[in-house]
């Protein structure tokens, strides 16, 4: 008795990745610099202010001072530190220049060093709202939520109009998942600051994650109408519309975002993922092979381009993606349990046992895996193994595997 292999269906053998959402993190307020994933603020350099900044410094600390805002302005972070220290040198109480080596030090990724210089100028002036809001900055960027939080309380009692404070402070609560006090901080910065496009698209962000899509939308379109250039907010309204099943809507936006940031891989990956929802598999395999030439070590985009590659029949395409993908992280599950499906789909059985039983590895409670395994099993003939698998299976809920269960059994009777 011969019987046609049937394969049970699962969410993972065609993997899609929800479009992400990329959400402004907090730091040092007075430029927002977009970024693939995130969007860093960086204030505290008092440019223009330079002399008036710190009146009692000599005149000689105050010259490398402003030196100093002049190279940080060009990028130049081990320049103007050194300014800034010399400065410091020539005179130790300059709050200001303690202050601005701080911001360059943060820029550099050394957060003790400018926490350090933050608590010296906090020190040398108890009542400067800046110099408290950098080093919430500083300490959120080491994971001290809760120092972040004092710091920003405190930024704001000195100065209840600060704008930046109340907008740092709505992104550490939104890290903590206090949705709501970060949308009313979010909401203080933009009555403060109505030109604040970050503020609304992070407000927005916020909205997303309490389901509320028509706000999400409503707050990325007020960002984007105060900055027509902010390919942040496109790409983030994209991927509200992408959950609201709007592809069309999703695709237009990706599109853009992609225009104003043509090495955005991130908003090529989504477009990819929406084309495939509209079954334009080959815009999507463009889109998802582009978000790769940008990110090789992108092991989803290679996973779900092998999705793609499989729904067309390409199983050596699909199989040669999802390798590349368990690669680069192998302990992908997705991964391994796509790639049985297409090994299967090759005939190579024994291949797809061994993927199969990765999966189980990975996570032993899969109702799916144990299933595909037992036919794999099935197609070798290797019967008494097959059933175990599907028993198994159907213990964990898959009750379509009671027929092809009933069906080996018979097979086992003959």
């Amino acid at each position: 008795m011969s019987l046609d292999l049937r394969y049970f269906s699962s969410l993972s053998s065609l993997l899609l990745i929800t479009a992400t959402v990329a959400i402004a993190q907090p730091s040092y307020s007075w430029e927002a610099i977009a970024t693939a994933t995130s969007e860093l603020r960086t204030d505290g350099i008092e440019s223009n202010s330079y002399a008036q900044s710190s009146p009692t410094a000599s005149e000689e600390a105050v010259t490398y001072y402003n030196r100093g805002l002049d190279r940080y302005e060009q990028g130049d972070l081990e320049g103007a530190i050194s300014d800034f220290s010399r400065a410091i040198d020539l005179d130790p109480e300059f709050a200001s220049a303690y202050n601005d080596r701080g911001v360059a030090r943060a820029d550099q990724q050394d957060f003790e060093g400018a926490i350090a210089d933050f608590s010296q100028a906090i020190q040398l002036n108890p009542q400067d709202a800046l110099a408290y809001n950098n080093r919430g900055a500083a300490r959120y960027d080491q994971q001290d939520l809760a120092g972040a939080i004092a710091d920003y309380n405190q930024a704001i009692q000195l100065n209840p109009d600060f704008a930046d404070a109340y907008y740092n402070r709505g992104n550490v609560r939104r890290r903590q998942g206090d949705f709501e006090g970060a949308i009313a901080d979010y909401n203080r910065a933009i009555e403060l600051n109505p030109d604040d496009a970050v503020a609304y698209s992070n407000r927005g962000n916020v909205r997303r994650r309490q389901g509320d899509f028509e706000g999400a939308i409503a707050d990325y379109s007020q960002a984007i109408q105060l900055n027509p250039q902010y390919a942040l907010a496109y790409y983030n309204r994209g991927a509200v519309r992408a959950e609201q099943g709007d592809f069309e809507g999703a695709i237009a936006d990706y599109s853009q975002a992609i225009q104003l940031n043509p090495d955005f891989a991130d908003a090529f990956y989504n477009r990819g993922i929406a084309r495939r929802n509209q079954q334009d598999f080959e815009g999507a395999i463009a889109d998802y092979s582009q978000a790769i030439q940008l990110n090789p070590d992108d092991a989803v985009a290679y996973s779900d381009r092998g999705a793609v590659r499989a729904e067309q029949g390409d199983f050596e395409g699909a199989i040669a993606d999802y390798n590349q993908a368990i690669q680069l992280n192998p302990q992908d599950a997705d991964a391994f349990y796509n790639r049985g499906i297409a090994r299967r789909n090759q005939q190579d059985f024994e291949g797809a046992i061994a993927d199969f039983t990765r999966v189980i590895e990975l996570s032993p409670e899969d109702a799916f895996a144990f299933g595909n395994r037992g036919l794999a099993y099935r197609g070798l003939q290797q019967y008494r193994e097959s059933l175990a698998d599907l028993n198994r299976a159907i213990e964990l809920g898959l009750e379509e595997a009671i027929s092809v269960r009933d069906e080996v059994l018979r097979l086992l009777e003959e």
